[in-house]
């Protein structure tokens, strides 16, 4: 399991750094220590994307550390990721967010979840992942979906093939999702529901995008327990994950233990409807395929 966030913004305003979620992000590190990444994209100085990823746990990552102190001015969209390997070694060509420049744009992509048979997923062969990742497999799919239908341009029947190229990759496993241009952000929820997709509203012009564990993860972890106990750690499931996993069930609140991100905070997120996809352009929403519900504060 990895954890993700995104953060885009409707509106350049300096001074509105919003390095809160980032840090809150590095705190979870703990549970996902197998490497990390961060892409940042600035319409308004025409950043491409700055980029960086490492396999470093984000706790102990340099760059993003300072980015958490410094705030992400002069940006308006944020992609950050940690992760807990599941596919592919500890490397930094398999941490996340995974990156392709394509014409005048530059593409990002970081998933959440497993795709138990990606190895069938068919590829052109024009763009080759570089680490070996079920994920990096994924974003190759989709960008030879943008090959041959063209850029992520504001049309709903393009967007209705994009959701559809989501569909075929969550039919492969478990499929969480955040595609960026850098002008058009595209967010799909797995429609196995894995695991939980929230949005929260920051302030009125930022919006914040995160997973989250729920009672299917936490099922999973009990199941890993039990089929691989200590002693018989293998090279998929290390007795460290094991560890980690066990942490994770014992803690306090072991339903939401990624209720950091918005415990405290004026937010008021809304969780995404499985096989929900939603798409902002320059930080409006522009596409969305379901209506959300509430988020329950319970």
């Amino acid at each position: 399991m990895c954890e993700m966030i995104a953060l885009v913004r409707k509106n350049f305003s300096l001074g509105t750094a919003h390095n809160i979620p980032l840090r809150l992000l590095i705190n979870q590190s703990w549970a996902n220590p197998d490497g990390c990444g961060v892409a940042l994209y600035s319409r308004q100085f025409s950043v491409g994307a700055e980029f960086f990823r490492s396999k470093e746990s984000a706790m102990k990552n340099s760059d993003i550390n300072e980015l958490a102190k410094t705030g992400i001015d002069p940006y308006d969209a944020l992609l950050a990721h940690i992760r807990n390997r599941s596919i592919g070694g500890v490397d930094e060509k398999n941490s996340h967010p995974f990156r392709f420049v394509h014409g005048t744009l530059t593409y990002t992509f970081m998933h959440n979840g497993h795709l138990g048979t990606y190895n069938k997923i068919p590829l052109s062969g024009k763009f080759r992942p570089e680490g070996k990742t079920d994920s990096e497999v994924a974003f190759c799919f989709l960008m030879d979906s943008i090959e041959k239908n063209g850029p992520l341009i504001i049309d709903h029947s393009r967007l209705a093939s994009l959701h559809s190229d989501m569909v075929y990759l969550n039919s492969h496993g478990n499929f969480s999702c955040v595609f960026c241009d850098g002008r058009t952000l595209v967010f799909y929820a797995d429609a196995n529901g894995s695991k939980d997709m929230w949005i929260a509203k920051i302030d009125e012009d930022t919006t914040l995008i995160y997973t989250q564990a729920n009672e299917k993860t936490l099922a999973r972890m009990r199941q890993t327990i039990a089929e691989n106990p200590k002693k018989k750690a293998t090279e998929a499931v290390p007795a460290h994950k094991i560890q980690i996993m066990e942490r994770m069930l014992s803690k306090k609140s072991e339903r939401n233990y990624m209720e950091p991100i918005v415990e405290g905070l004026a937010w008021k997120p809304v969780k995404m409807e499985a096989d929900d996809m939603r798409v902002y352009r320059d930080g409006e929403l522009v596409f969305m395929n379901r209506q959300s519900s509430l988020a329950s504060r319970q």
